[in-house]
Parts: structure tokens; sequence; C-alpha cells
């Protein structure tokens, strides 16, 4: 279940409820990637004003993170990769993807050179990849 966030006697609690307009969440729901969903009308209206979540004035991002959309379904394998191709991937984004098996092969992506074997050595080195993974 999202975490969703609404006002209630001067602290927010999980509920079912839109923080901002206080009605109930049943479909065209949003969730930032702080975990706090509103309804798609709500976030983007208050969003066009103010880029931070209304909850935790977490930043915004103008466009949504590809860990957010790989975890909402939204990407195939194939989309990712060419993300990564792109170069619209960030480190941070590329070690998350992996972790959560979103990417299940970084030696692909080092054969399909869509990553350089220096970036592929920094994962392994600074630990973002377990110790069976080959070399």
């Amino acid at each position: 279940m999202k975490t969703i966030c609404r006002w209630n006697d001067n602290y927010y609690m999980n509920t079912e409820i839109c923080g901002i307009c206080r009605d109930e969440l049943v479909n065209d729901i949003k969730t930032l990637d702080c975990a706090h969903a509103f309804h798609v009308g709500c976030i983007d209206a208050w969003t066009s004003r103010v880029n931070t979540c209304p909850f935790c004035r977490t930043i915004v991002s103008l466009h949504e993170s590809i860990i957010y959309r790989a975890r909402s379904g939204d990407l195939s394998l194939d989309d990712i990769y060419n993300e990564i191709e792109d170069g619209r991937v960030q480190y941070d984004e590329l070690v998350l993807l992996y972790q959560e098996g979103y990417i299940p092969d970084l030696m692909y992506l080092v054969r399909e050179e869509l990553i350089t074997t220096e970036m592929y050595s920094r994962l392994f080195v600074d630990r973002h990849l377990d110790d069976s993974f080959p070399q």
C-alpha cells in the first residue's frame, strides 16, 4: 500500500485521503519519490507553484526519476537500457536499478558499451555489487 497522508489533529498520518484536497484517493493518484501520494491534479497544481512535497518539503524533480518509473512498472528493461544509452541515468540511479533487480546483468551494459568498464569497476569497488559478481 502506498504511503498516503492527510492532515489530522496537527499531524500527518497514513490514510487514503489526499492531503491537498482532502478527498478520498481512489484513482488518478501520483506518488512522489518521497512516497507521499496525492491526486494527480492536486499535486500538479501544487508543484506548478512550489517545487516541494507539501508534507516533507522534499524537492520534487521536474521529471519523474527513472527509479520511480521502474518501481511503478512504467519502464521495460529496453526502456531502461535506452535511458542509460542516452545518458539520462545518473550513477546513483544505476546503483539502485541494479540493487533492486531492474537491471539483471551489468556485464550486458559493458558488452553493449552502455557503461564503461571504469563505471563497472567503480560499482564493484564501491561495494554496490556483491562479492560473487564477476569482475
